[in-house]
């Protein structure tokens, strides 16, 4: 797939996900067409039913949704994370000056370990349900964000606290 369309799709799905939608699909079944011998041999106009199409559009804007919900929602827990970090790095300065370069450098690796963990200890698609919505996909994706959330915030709290 070209960089181009990337670029134009990533810009739709942010700011306008019915576009999106309507991008992707055009996209999506222009693509199906080309790979698919049967497909173009039911359909030589080159044009897919409008009930197929509007299904595709249908699929394509609920991606659209959660995909945009799921960025959104990381920046929050990075952003909030950072300030987390830098707040309480800021705090303890004030309360007990300047930490060791030994005390720095010991939360920086547990603050990145932690994030390492949380990296490789997600399982996604190896517990992935019909719908996502199972009690271990919720835990497991808590687990990532609470781990990222407390090794960002070791991170950027060693950061502020040095400096």
């Amino acid at each position: 797939m070209k960089t181009q369309k990337i670029i134009a799709g990533t810009v739709l799905l942010i700011f306008s996900p019915k576009k999106f939608s309507e991008y992707a699909t055009k996209s999506g079944i222009e693509q199906e067409f080309k790979n698919n011998e049967q497909l173009r041999i039911a359909h030589p106009d080159g044009k897919a039913p409008p009930e197929v199409e509007a299904e595709w559009s249908k699929h394509n804007l609920n991606r659209a949704l959660a995909i945009r919900r799921a960025f959104f929602s990381s920046l929050i827990i990075t952003f909030s994370s950072i300030i987390i970090g830098i707040v309480a790095g800021l705090e303890l300065k004030s309360l007990l000056g300047n930490p060791t370069t030994l005390t720095t450098n010991v939360i920086q690796v547990f603050g990145v370990g932690i994030l390492l963990s949380a990296t490789l200890s997600v399982l996604g698609s190896k517990i992935e349900s019909m719908k996502g919505e199972t009690l271990p996909e919720h835990i497991d994706r808590a687990l990532f964000r609470w781990q990222y959330i407390i090794g960002s915030s070791l991170f950027f709290l060693a950061l502020s606290w040095s400096s």
